[in-house]
């Protein structure tokens, strides 16, 4: 079931097209300044609700996993993954000498109030900046549809070219109907990143992580991300 932050990003999305893009250009003519503007100005705004939905759903997905932690000594597969995915991005030796569930409860709180911090700076939903908002919740960049990933990408540079340049400058601004067609096919897409995030937080271990199950965690992100079958 599609989360309540999903269902929110369709509706804002929405209302976005029918205030900015709700119109047609004559194909006789070539459009004017204002609707350039208009078209310019969803692109922009609708980049803004994709960065600010992806960047929600992974908060969610640490609070959620950090309460269950708390209140039932139960971890989630974004907690380990948070913890293991965060700690090699920072290149932190220690980690190999974790040994004990009390030296994993020392770190975690850190770890994720750091995280956060991230999530503070991000500035963007190309490749990159995607993948390690999805790499510290335990999504499997495999797991989802590559169109969303290439998709997102294309969709951060051409927000960047509206964004650095007059609107008359720029040369990928496309009709409105395109526009509002590329965004609603990033839209459908975002839904299978959102089920992905309510199974991350659903695969969980029961009762505290064991020495193994960080060793276990430390050693895929190495090499990948952490996928449920291996803690």
């Amino acid at each position: 079931m599609p989360s309540s932050d999903y269902a929110r990003l369709v509706a804002r999305v929405d209302e976005i097209r029918l205030k900015f893009i709700n119109f047609t250009i004559p194909a006789d003519r070539n459009p004017l300044q204002e609707e350039l503007d208009c078209i310019a100005a969803f692109r922009l705004l609708v980049h803004a609700e994709f960065e600010h939905f992806l960047e929600d759903r992974v908060r969610y997905a640490l609070s959620e996993s950090l309460r269950l932690w708390k209140t039932k000594n139960t971890v989630t597969h974004t907690l380990l993954n948070a913890f293991a995915a965060f700690a090699h991005r920072v290149g932190d030796d220690k980690l190999r000498s974790l040994s004990t569930v009390q030296d994993f409860e020392k770190r975690i709180n850190d770890h994720i109030r750091q995280i956060e911090e991230i999530l503070d700076k991000n500035n963007g939903i190309k490749k990159s900046a995607f993948s390690e908002l999805a790499h510290f919740c335990g999504c499997r960049i495999e797991d989802l549809p590559s169109e969303l990933i290439g998709q997102l990408h294309s969709f951060g540079e051409a927000r960047g070219a509206v964004a650095h340049k007059r609107v008359d400058r720029v040369r990928s601004l496309n009709s409105p109907d395109i526009e509002a067609a590329q965004v609603k096919e990033i839209v459908d897409l975002l839904e299978q990143f959102d089920e992905a995030i309510n199974s991350c937080v659903s695969e969980r271990i029961a009762g505290a992580p064991s020495a193994g199950h960080i060793m276990v965690a430390t050693k895929a992100v190495q090499s990948n991300l952490v996928s449920p079958e291996n803690t």
